[in-house]
């Protein structure tokens, strides 16, 4: 038995020690990825220009292009140019860009410029924003010890890159606002508290529009293009303000100018006598306590903005304790009008709308230990639970065993979870739904 004993402990000690040596180390796991082939030709012809390998190479802390080395036809030749950005040498921190082209089957340098000083590439993107014939280069730039990040747009000419517009920001959208075919870029300055507006002018790039955002607004948590009821291109921006809630700020783009048309700092700051009862009325319609996001939520192209109010049953308790009704609304005549009603449950990623008969009727419970949401019929009180009319959960398909005494209703799947319903078999005769309609009225966020 000891022998057994022994020989089973000498296995593990074995297994252990076996399993050490496929631990990856940190140095290993900080190694770049390795190069393509592609790649590998643009490194050793940019070494060979610059006449040494200690060069570092930098990464786009953002967008669609991630890897020190962009390929892009940028001067609309048909073949694809090499962008590298790099630090000259491990003693240095400014960033530098070299272009090469691809000629007579090498690669060569053909041209080297620094780019800001002591920053990080936020990200590079490709734009028709002078001309439709060929595409801009946009590049931000993420300062070291700053919260600006500044932005600069390059044309590239007679194989030399030439800045064309520089700004500062924290968030970019691109978008073609005046139906130009051209793309239009609005940026978003929360230390001035601005938007502005950037589009070419008389062949030229230029900041045609600013205005004052509410300087209350700590935090831009989404910026959303979208069209109005009206037909007019707008832009929305979900804010996180001070005193811990959320709002909304909708800013019409019509003839390049920018027209507030929700605007937070006539009704969020000390000079609240400036705002009309319209504005004020308009602005408890963004207001709510949850990170729930603007989208077009009913599907007809325009975007509806949330916001909340305490469940039945949950009006008195303390805000962390809450849960919340939305309501969706759209701007129609200046004034947000209500559409839909809904449960949101952020961390789940869904929400459920409401049909007409739940409202002022049915409140939600959430059983938090089995990530499941319970709607019943309010009866005065949270805690009598009798009636019954849904149930939600998220489950992970791994993890997944059927909890509910009845088949249940398959409602959506992402990633690794299944979002899934249970109606009883005996629910209350007024606001029953049926499989169909429990369906049709849940989404994913």
């Amino acid at each position: 038995m000891r022998r057994i004993t022994a020989l089973a402990l000498s296995l593990l000690i074995l297994l252990l020690s076996s399993c050490s040596f496929i631990q990856p180390t940190i140095e290993e796991l900080m190694k770049p990825p390795k190069l393509s082939q592609q790649q590998m030709e643009v490194d050793a012809a940019l070494k060979a220009a610059l006449g040494t390998n200690s060069i570092k190479l930098k990464y786009p802390l953002s967008g669609d292009y991630r890897s020190a080395y962009v390929f892009y036809d940028i001067d609309s030749d048909g073949v694809e140019e090499a962008i590298v950005f790099y630090q000259p040498s491990l003693d240095e921190s400014g960033t530098r860009i070299n272009i090469l082209d691809y000629q007579e089957g090498a690669w060569t340098s053909v041209y080297d410029v620094p780019g800001e000083d002591s920053a990080e590439v936020d990200y590079i993107s490709f734009e028709n924003i002078v001309s439709k014939d060929y595409k801009n280069i946009i590049i931000g730039w993420q300062p070291q010890n700053s919260k600006d990040k500044l932005i600069s747009i390059y044309a590239y000419e007679d194989q030399e890159l030439r800045g064309v517009f520089d700004d500062k920001y924290n968030l970019s959208v691109v978008q073609d606002y005046n139906g130009d075919g051209l793309m239009d870029l609005l940026l978003i300055s929360l230390r001035r508290s601005t938007v502005s507006l950037v589009t070419r002018r008389e062949d030229a790039i230029r900041s045609v529009d600013r205005i004052d955002i509410s300087q209350d607004i700590r935090e831009v948590i989404q910026v959303l293009s979208g069209r109005l009821a009206d037909g007019r291109q707008a832009v929305y921006l979900d804010v996180y303000l001070d005193g811990a809630n959320y709002a909304t700020e909708i800013i019409a783009v019509e003839d390049d100018a920018l027209v507030p048309l929700i605007d937070i700092s006539k009704v969020y700051s000390s000079v609240e006598d400036e705002a009309s009862e319209e504005e004020l009325l308009n602005f408890e319609r963004t207001q709510r306590y949850e990170r729930i996001l603007s989208q077009d939520v009913n599907g007809d192209g325009i975007i509806d903005v949330p916001s909340s109010a305490p469940m039945l049953g949950y009006e008195e308790l303390d805000e962390s304790e809450q849960m919340f009704l939305t309501t969706y609304s759209d701007l129609r005549g200046g004034v947000l009008e209500p559409v839909i009603q809904a449960s949101v449950n952020v961390e789940a990623g869904y929400l459920l709308r409401f049909p007409d008969e739940w409202l002022d009727s049915v409140s939600v419970v959430a059983e938090t230990e089995v990530n499941q949401w319970r709607y019943i019929k309010f009866l005065g009180t949270l805690n009598d639970r009798s009636s019954e009319l849904l149930r939600i959960s998220r489950v992970s398909k791994n993890d997944y065993q059927d909890r509910f005494e009845t088949d249940p209703v398959s409602l959506a799947q992402k990633g690794i979870y299944q979002y899934l319903g249970y109606l009883p078999l005996a629910g209350d005769r007024e606001l029953s739904i049926t499989r169909t309609e429990l369906q049709q009225m849940f989404s994913l966020l």
